[in-house]
């Protein structure tokens, strides 16, 4: 992960998972493989409010990110994730 990643995510903590800073951070960060890790963390955190901000980012990536020509990947977001 560059610097410049990991810093971008450092600030989204700072400032508490605001959801004006999705499009940030999808703007930020080259591809969903660079906050792969940091997504499934927030989403292995009991709190409701930073899944379902972990959620948002991932779905911000997947309609910004993937094309209607990827179509496997739009019908299982799940190979995406790698899971």
């Amino acid at each position: 992960m560059s610097l410049e990643c990991v810093l971008l995510l450092e600030c989204v903590l700072l400032q508490g998972y605001d959801d004006r800073l999705i499009k940030r951070v999808v703007d930020g960060v080259p591809s969903l493989s660079m906050v792969r890790e940091w997504l499934f963390e927030l989403l292995s955190l009991p709190q409701a409010s930073l899944r379902a901000f972990a959620i948002q980012v991932y779905m911000r990536f997947s309609s910004t990110r993937f094309s209607s020509t990827n179509y496997c990947y739009q019908q299982n977001p799940r190979l995406v994730m790698g899971i």
